[in-house]
């Protein structure tokens, strides 16, 4: 059998673009196994899948650090694979950086 091949526009292959796809794949399977164990369920989470989708996003990683890491995949053919595993995951994430600033009180007693 032949597997599916899919033509993705040129926007979609950016590294970042496919993180995000990636990280918001991983972010509904941390989600069902939250509630698993929680609420006691017993969806299905597939670990193979969760596990290419980590391998990819190493790979991606280690080529938008350095362009010109040696992997044997080219870009295209990862942003194809990564499409087809996270088919179904909208814009979950965003590029946007939250930064947390925590601040400190004290409180001072005064005796008079």
């Amino acid at each position: 059998m032949i597997p599916p091949r899919t033509i993705i526009g040129g926007e979609c292959n950016d590294i970042l673009s496919l993180i995000n796809a990636i990280n918001c794949k991983v972010f509904e399977a941390s989600r069902v196994a939250y509630n698993n164990i929680v609420y006691g369920l017993n969806l299905y989470i597939d670990v193979n899948l969760i596990t290419d989708l980590l391998t990819y996003k190493e790979i991606l990683i280690r080529k938008y650090s350095n362009p010109i890491y040696d992997c044997k995949f080219t870009l295209d053919k990862i942003a194809n694979r990564v499409r087809l595993l996270t088919a179904g995951c909208t814009t979950c994430i965003t590029n946007e950086v939250v930064y947390v600033f925590y601040t400190t009180t004290t409180t001072t007693t005064v005796q008079f």
